[in-house]
């Protein structure tokens, strides 16, 4: 507690740790396919606080979409790994960049949430680099020397 209260924190993580628990509670209560798409509307009703997410992606998706959600968004980080893993031997730089980009993503979902969220920028880099890593190009443009 020492150290937390010294950088403005405390032992519940500003509150989150409250958060979580209601969230658990909430997806304990529609754990299929949750509450709605609906940026949290469906839930606010049913929360004991204020707050418009659950400051944890994870638990957020899960309150949101239920294990149907979270099945469709670890199918999706699977298929990025598959297709990373196949394209990193490459010498192109953009493959890592895309990696590390998306696993600040994947750690700024433990204490904030923008996993499928529509207006969040971090979704959108987050589907940007999902699209650059699993999308391959339909063909390859070869360049002609015109001698």
């Amino acid at each position: 507690d020492g150290l937390l209260s010294l950088i403005g924190r405390n032992r519940s993580l500003t509150g989150r740790t409250d958060l979580w628990l209601q969230a658990q509670l909430l997806f304990s209560q529609k754990p299929w396919f949750g509450w709605g798409m609906d940026s949290n509307i469906s839930a606010l009703g049913q929360q004991l606080s204020l707050a418009k997410q659950f400051h944890n992606g994870y638990l957020d998706l899960a309150v949101r979409g239920g294990v149907v959600m979270l099945f469709v968004f670890f199918l999706m980080l699977a298929h990025i790994s598959f297709s990373a893993a196949k394209n990193l031997s490459r010498s192109d730089f953009s493959v890592r960049y895309w990696l590390v980009l998306l696993l600040i993503i994947l750690l700024h979902n433990l204490t904030e949430a923008s996993l499928m969220r529509e207006t969040h920028f971090l979704w959108l880099m987050f589907v940007l680099g999902y699209s650059t890593l699993t999308l391959s190009p339909s063909r390859q443009i070869v360049a002609v020397d015109d001698q």
